[in-house]
C-alpha cells in the first residue's frame, strides 16, 4: 500500500492538518479552510502542498486512487457528492494556495 503520508508532507499538514474531522473550526467553506491555512502557514509550506498536489495529480489515474489518498491523509471532508470530482477540487485548492503567495509579491 502506498504511503501518501510519507510522500507528500506538505500536502498531509494541509489536508490532515486543515480537513480534519473538524475541519469546520477552520471555516464554513472548504475555500475559507485554505484560505485560513494560507494565513497560517509559512510560504515555504504553502510551496510544498502545491507541488505536492501537482505530484499526486501526475501519478493518480482514477478517483479511487485520489479518495485512498485523501483518506490516508485524515480528510473528513466529503469531496465526492459536493465537488465535481477529487481531482478538480485538489485542483481548485491547488489554485487558491499559490495564488496567496503570488499575491505576497
Amino acid at each position: 500500500m502506498r504511503d501518501y503520508v510519507t510522500e507528500f508532507p506538505c500536502l498531509n499538514n494541509l489536508i490532515g492538518g486543515y480537513f480534519h474531522q473538524d475541519w469546520r473550526s477552520h471555516g464554513e467553506t472548504a475555500d475559507e479552510v485554505v484560505i485560513f491555512y494560507c494565513q497560517m502557514e509559512r510560504h515555504e509550506n504553502r510551496r510544498g502542498a502545491v507541488a505536492d498536489i501537482d505530484r499526486l495529480l501526475s501519478q493518480t489515474e482514477t478517483e479511487d486512487q485520489l479518495a485512498d489518498a485523501l483518506q490516508q491523509l485524515g480528510c473528513a471532508y466529503r469531496v465526492r457528492g459536493v465537488e465535481e470530482s477529487i481531482r478538480s477540487w485538489l485542483r481548485h485548492i491547488r489554485s487558491l494556495v499559490k495564488s496567496s503567495f503570488e499575491d505576497e509579491h
